[in-house]
Protein backbone atom coordinates (compact mmCIF):
# COMPACT_ATOMS: atom_id res chain seq x y z
CA UNK A 1 0.00 0.00 0.00
CA UNK A 2 1.43 3.39 -0.98
CA UNK A 3 1.73 6.23 1.51
CA UNK A 4 -1.02 8.30 -0.15
CA UNK A 5 -3.36 5.31 -0.32
CA UNK A 6 -2.79 4.65 3.40
CA UNK A 7 -3.59 8.26 4.23
CA UNK A 8 -6.81 8.14 2.19
CA UNK A 9 -7.90 4.93 3.93
CA UNK A 10 -7.07 6.40 7.36
CA UNK A 11 -9.11 9.52 6.55
CA UNK A 12 -12.10 7.39 5.53
CA UNK A 13 -11.90 5.61 8.89
CA UNK A 14 -11.24 8.61 11.16
CA UNK A 15 -12.39 11.67 9.20
CA UNK A 16 -9.16 13.53 10.07
CA UNK A 17 -6.65 15.13 7.71
CA UNK A 18 -8.87 16.08 4.75
CA UNK A 19 -7.14 19.43 4.20
CA UNK A 20 -3.69 17.85 4.08
CA UNK A 21 -4.92 15.21 1.62
CA UNK A 22 -6.52 17.81 -0.67
CA UNK A 23 -3.23 19.78 -0.72
CA UNK A 24 -1.19 16.69 -1.65
CA UNK A 25 -3.62 15.63 -4.38
CA UNK A 26 -3.81 19.18 -5.75
CA UNK A 27 -0.05 19.15 -6.31
CA UNK A 28 -0.35 15.83 -8.18
CA UNK A 29 -3.19 17.20 -10.32
CA UNK A 30 -1.23 20.35 -11.21
CA UNK A 31 1.87 18.37 -12.17
CA UNK A 32 -0.01 15.68 -14.13
CA UNK A 33 -0.08 17.38 -17.59
CA UNK A 34 3.10 19.45 -17.17
CA UNK A 35 5.97 18.17 -19.30
CA UNK A 36 3.75 16.32 -21.75
CA UNK A 37 3.96 17.38 -25.36
CA UNK A 38 1.34 20.03 -26.09
CA UNK A 39 0.71 21.03 -22.47
CA UNK A 40 2.06 23.95 -20.46
CA UNK A 41 2.00 25.18 -16.86
CA UNK A 42 -1.19 27.12 -17.70
CA UNK A 43 -2.83 23.86 -18.75
CA UNK A 44 -1.87 22.33 -15.39
CA UNK A 45 -3.48 25.29 -13.61
CA UNK A 46 -6.64 24.97 -15.71
CA UNK A 47 -6.84 21.25 -15.01
CA UNK A 48 -6.47 21.89 -11.28
CA UNK A 49 -9.26 24.51 -11.33
CA UNK A 50 -11.57 22.04 -13.09
CA UNK A 51 -10.64 19.10 -10.89
CA UNK A 52 -10.48 20.80 -7.47
CA UNK A 53 -14.23 20.45 -6.66
CA UNK A 54 -14.00 16.71 -7.44
CA UNK A 55 -11.08 15.88 -5.15
CA UNK A 56 -13.14 15.39 -1.98
CA UNK A 57 -15.67 13.20 -3.80
CA UNK A 58 -12.82 11.17 -5.27
CA UNK A 59 -11.36 10.57 -1.80
CA UNK A 60 -14.71 9.45 -0.41
CA UNK A 61 -15.49 7.15 -3.34
CA UNK A 62 -12.15 5.33 -3.33
CA UNK A 63 -12.31 1.70 -2.21
CA UNK A 64 -9.25 -0.39 -1.48
CA UNK A 65 -9.70 -3.29 -3.91
CA UNK A 66 -6.10 -3.88 -4.95
CA UNK A 67 -5.78 -0.64 -6.91
CA UNK A 68 -3.76 2.19 -5.38
CA UNK A 69 -5.29 5.62 -4.97
CA UNK A 70 -2.65 7.03 -7.33
CA UNK A 71 -3.88 4.73 -10.13
CA UNK A 72 -7.49 5.66 -9.36
CA UNK A 73 -6.58 9.35 -9.50
CA UNK A 74 -4.59 8.94 -12.74
CA UNK A 75 -7.55 7.28 -14.49
CA UNK A 76 -9.79 10.23 -13.57
CA UNK A 77 -7.16 12.75 -14.67
CA UNK A 78 -6.69 11.05 -18.04
CA UNK A 79 -10.43 11.43 -18.66
CA UNK A 80 -10.23 15.13 -17.74
CA UNK A 81 -7.29 15.64 -20.11
CA UNK A 82 -9.26 14.02 -22.94
CA UNK A 83 -12.12 16.43 -22.27
CA UNK A 84 -9.70 19.36 -22.29
CA UNK A 85 -8.17 18.08 -25.54
CA UNK A 86 -11.57 17.79 -27.21
CA UNK A 87 -12.42 21.36 -26.27
CA UNK A 88 -9.08 22.69 -27.47
CA UNK A 89 -9.38 20.82 -30.77
CA UNK A 90 -5.57 20.89 -31.00
CA UNK A 91 -4.00 17.98 -32.82
CA UNK A 92 -0.91 17.76 -30.60
CA UNK A 93 -2.96 17.96 -27.43
CA UNK A 94 -5.42 15.34 -28.71
CA UNK A 95 -2.61 12.90 -29.45
CA UNK A 96 -1.00 13.58 -26.09
CA UNK A 97 -4.32 12.92 -24.35
CA UNK A 98 -4.26 9.39 -25.73
CA UNK A 99 -1.06 8.57 -23.86
CA UNK A 100 -1.23 6.80 -20.55
CA UNK A 101 1.46 7.39 -17.91
CA UNK A 102 4.65 5.66 -19.06
CA UNK A 103 3.01 4.03 -22.10
CA UNK A 104 3.15 4.55 -25.84
CA UNK A 105 0.37 6.09 -27.90
CA UNK A 106 -2.63 3.75 -28.05
CA UNK A 107 -3.92 4.04 -31.61
CA UNK A 108 -7.08 2.09 -30.78
CA UNK A 109 -8.12 4.87 -28.40
CA UNK A 110 -8.35 7.36 -31.31
CA UNK A 111 -11.99 6.40 -31.77
CA UNK A 112 -12.79 8.28 -28.55
CA UNK A 113 -11.41 11.70 -29.54
CA UNK A 114 -12.62 13.79 -32.46
CA UNK A 115 -9.93 14.56 -35.06
CA UNK A 116 -9.33 17.92 -36.68
CA UNK A 117 -11.38 19.07 -39.65
CA UNK A 118 -9.45 18.23 -42.81
CA UNK A 119 -10.13 18.31 -46.50
CA UNK A 120 -9.43 14.58 -46.83
CA UNK A 121 -12.33 12.33 -45.80
CA UNK A 122 -11.23 9.64 -43.36
CA UNK A 123 -12.57 6.06 -43.41
CA UNK A 124 -16.04 5.65 -41.94
CA UNK A 125 -15.40 5.02 -38.23
CA UNK A 126 -16.29 6.53 -34.89
CA UNK A 127 -13.25 8.78 -35.47
CA UNK A 128 -15.05 10.41 -38.41
CA UNK A 129 -16.63 13.00 -36.11
CA UNK A 130 -15.84 16.43 -37.55
CA UNK A 131 -17.90 19.40 -36.65
CA UNK A 132 -18.77 22.99 -37.21
CA UNK A 133 -19.90 22.60 -33.64
CA UNK A 134 -17.06 21.84 -31.26
CA UNK A 135 -15.93 18.24 -31.63
CA UNK A 136 -17.38 17.25 -28.26
CA UNK A 137 -20.71 18.87 -29.12
CA UNK A 138 -20.84 17.00 -32.43
CA UNK A 139 -20.20 13.70 -30.67
CA UNK A 140 -22.91 14.39 -28.10
CA UNK A 141 -25.37 15.35 -30.86
CA UNK A 142 -24.77 12.00 -32.57
CA UNK A 143 -25.31 10.04 -29.36
CA UNK A 144 -28.49 11.96 -28.55
CA UNK A 145 -29.85 11.38 -32.06
CA UNK A 146 -29.23 7.64 -31.75
CA UNK A 147 -31.31 7.68 -28.55
CA UNK A 148 -34.16 8.88 -30.80
CA UNK A 149 -33.89 5.90 -33.17
CA UNK A 150 -37.63 5.20 -32.95
CA UNK A 151 -38.62 8.78 -33.80
CA UNK A 152 -36.17 9.96 -36.47
CA UNK A 153 -35.86 8.92 -40.11
CA UNK A 154 -33.01 8.59 -42.59
CA UNK A 155 -33.31 12.21 -43.77
CA UNK A 156 -33.08 13.40 -40.14
CA UNK A 157 -29.89 11.40 -39.58
CA UNK A 158 -28.29 12.78 -42.72
CA UNK A 159 -28.94 16.30 -41.42
CA UNK A 160 -27.47 15.32 -38.04
CA UNK A 161 -24.41 13.90 -39.82
CA UNK A 162 -23.90 17.11 -41.78
CA UNK A 163 -24.30 19.27 -38.66
CA UNK A 164 -22.03 17.13 -36.48
CA UNK A 165 -19.45 16.53 -39.19
CA UNK A 166 -19.51 12.71 -39.25
CA UNK A 167 -19.96 10.51 -42.31
CA UNK A 168 -23.70 10.24 -43.18
CA UNK A 169 -23.47 6.67 -44.47
CA UNK A 170 -21.81 5.56 -41.25
CA UNK A 171 -24.49 7.25 -39.11
CA UNK A 172 -27.37 5.84 -41.19
CA UNK A 173 -25.77 2.40 -40.92
CA UNK A 174 -25.64 2.73 -37.12
CA UNK A 175 -29.30 3.77 -37.14
CA UNK A 176 -30.29 0.68 -39.15
CA UNK A 177 -28.39 -1.59 -36.75
CA UNK A 178 -30.16 -0.04 -33.76
CA UNK A 179 -33.53 -0.36 -35.50
CA UNK A 180 -32.93 -4.07 -36.06
CA UNK A 181 -31.94 -4.48 -32.42
CA UNK A 182 -35.07 -2.63 -31.25
CA UNK A 183 -37.53 -4.77 -33.23
CA UNK A 184 -38.18 -7.16 -30.32
CA UNK A 185 -38.60 -4.20 -27.98
CA UNK A 186 -41.12 -2.58 -30.33
CA UNK A 187 -43.12 -5.82 -30.45
CA UNK A 188 -43.19 -6.08 -26.65
CA UNK A 189 -44.32 -2.47 -26.38
CA UNK A 190 -47.05 -3.02 -28.95
CA UNK A 191 -48.40 -6.16 -27.25
CA UNK A 192 -48.30 -4.47 -23.83
CA UNK A 193 -50.19 -1.46 -25.21
CA UNK A 194 -52.82 -3.82 -26.63
CA UNK A 195 -53.25 -5.49 -23.21
CA UNK A 196 -53.52 -2.10 -21.54
CA UNK A 197 -56.12 -0.86 -24.04
CA UNK A 198 -58.11 -4.11 -23.77
CA UNK A 199 -58.13 -3.85 -19.98
CA UNK A 200 -59.27 -0.21 -20.19
CA UNK A 201 -62.15 -1.24 -22.51
CA UNK A 202 -63.24 -4.00 -20.09
CA UNK A 203 -63.16 -1.56 -17.18
CA UNK A 204 -65.41 0.89 -19.02
CA UNK A 205 -67.86 -1.89 -19.97
CA UNK A 206 -68.06 -3.19 -16.39
CA UNK A 207 -68.54 0.31 -14.98
CA UNK A 208 -71.45 0.83 -17.38
CA UNK A 209 -72.86 -2.59 -16.48
CA UNK A 210 -72.75 -1.83 -12.75
CA UNK A 211 -74.95 1.22 -13.31
CA UNK A 212 -77.65 -1.05 -14.76
CA UNK A 213 -77.41 -4.23 -12.65
CA UNK A 214 -79.50 -4.42 -9.49
CA UNK A 215 -79.30 -8.16 -8.58
CA UNK A 216 -76.86 -8.71 -5.74
CA UNK A 217 -75.17 -11.86 -7.10
CA UNK A 218 -74.60 -10.45 -10.59
CA UNK A 219 -73.41 -7.17 -9.12
CA UNK A 220 -70.85 -8.91 -6.89
CA UNK A 221 -69.51 -10.82 -9.91
CA UNK A 222 -69.15 -7.59 -11.89
CA UNK A 223 -67.30 -5.93 -8.99
CA UNK A 224 -64.80 -8.81 -8.77
CA UNK A 225 -64.23 -8.69 -12.52
CA UNK A 226 -63.80 -4.91 -12.38
CA UNK A 227 -61.10 -5.27 -9.68
CA UNK A 228 -59.30 -7.92 -11.76
CA UNK A 229 -59.26 -5.80 -14.92
CA UNK A 230 -58.09 -2.76 -12.97
CA UNK A 231 -55.12 -4.78 -11.68
CA UNK A 232 -54.30 -5.88 -15.22
CA UNK A 233 -54.56 -2.32 -16.47
CA UNK A 234 -52.23 -0.98 -13.75
CA UNK A 235 -49.75 -3.79 -14.36
CA UNK A 236 -49.60 -3.09 -18.10
CA UNK A 237 -49.23 0.63 -17.43
CA UNK A 238 -46.32 0.04 -15.04
CA UNK A 239 -44.60 -2.27 -17.53
CA UNK A 240 -44.92 0.39 -20.25
CA UNK A 241 -43.46 2.98 -17.89
CA UNK A 242 -40.35 0.84 -17.33
CA UNK A 243 -39.74 0.18 -21.04
CA UNK A 244 -36.94 2.14 -22.74
CA UNK A 245 -38.03 4.79 -25.23
CA UNK A 246 -35.54 3.83 -27.91
CA UNK A 247 -32.32 1.82 -27.59
CA UNK A 248 -30.51 1.56 -24.28
CA UNK A 249 -27.11 3.14 -23.71
CA UNK A 250 -25.55 -0.34 -23.74
CA UNK A 251 -27.00 -1.05 -27.21
CA UNK A 252 -25.72 2.28 -28.57
CA UNK A 253 -22.27 1.61 -27.10
CA UNK A 254 -22.20 -1.85 -28.69
CA UNK A 255 -23.06 -0.48 -32.14
CA UNK A 256 -20.49 2.35 -31.87
CA UNK A 257 -17.88 0.04 -30.29
CA UNK A 258 -17.24 2.42 -27.38
CA UNK A 259 -17.67 2.07 -23.59
CA UNK A 260 -21.17 2.45 -22.19
CA UNK A 261 -19.91 5.14 -19.81
CA UNK A 262 -19.00 7.31 -22.79
CA UNK A 263 -22.61 7.16 -24.00
CA UNK A 264 -23.92 7.84 -20.47
CA UNK A 265 -21.73 10.93 -20.21
CA UNK A 266 -22.53 12.18 -23.72
CA UNK A 267 -26.29 11.87 -23.24
CA UNK A 268 -26.16 13.54 -19.82
CA UNK A 269 -24.11 16.54 -20.97
CA UNK A 270 -25.94 16.67 -24.31
CA UNK A 271 -29.28 17.08 -22.53
CA UNK A 272 -27.78 19.79 -20.36
CA UNK A 273 -26.51 21.61 -23.47
CA UNK A 274 -30.01 21.60 -24.94
CA UNK A 275 -31.09 23.89 -22.09
CA UNK A 276 -28.54 26.50 -23.23
CA UNK A 277 -30.03 29.07 -25.62
CA UNK A 278 -26.71 30.01 -27.22
CA UNK A 279 -25.99 26.36 -27.98
CA UNK A 280 -29.46 25.95 -29.49
CA UNK A 281 -28.80 28.89 -31.81
CA UNK A 282 -25.51 27.35 -32.96
CA UNK A 283 -27.20 23.98 -33.43
CA UNK A 284 -30.07 25.51 -35.41
CA UNK A 285 -27.59 27.30 -37.65
CA UNK A 286 -25.58 24.10 -38.20
CA UNK A 287 -28.71 22.08 -39.07
CA UNK A 288 -30.15 24.76 -41.37
CA UNK A 289 -26.86 25.01 -43.28
CA UNK A 290 -26.55 21.23 -43.69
Amino acid sequence: MTLLTREVVDYQKTGDGLGRLVDQISKLVYAFPVGRSGFSDEDGAELLLRFLPRITRLINRYRETGQSFESYLAASLRWQIKTLAAERSGERIQLTALRGPGSELRIAEQTRVAPLVTEVREPVTQASYRSRLRCGQGRRLVHLSLKMTERLGEADYRRVAAASGCDPEWLVGCWHKLQDGCSAQRERRRSTQERRDHAWFKIRCLQYRLRLVLETEERDTAIRQLAMWRRRYEHARRVLGRMHDGPSHAEIARVLNIPKGTVDSSVFYGKRELRNESYLRVLASAVSNS
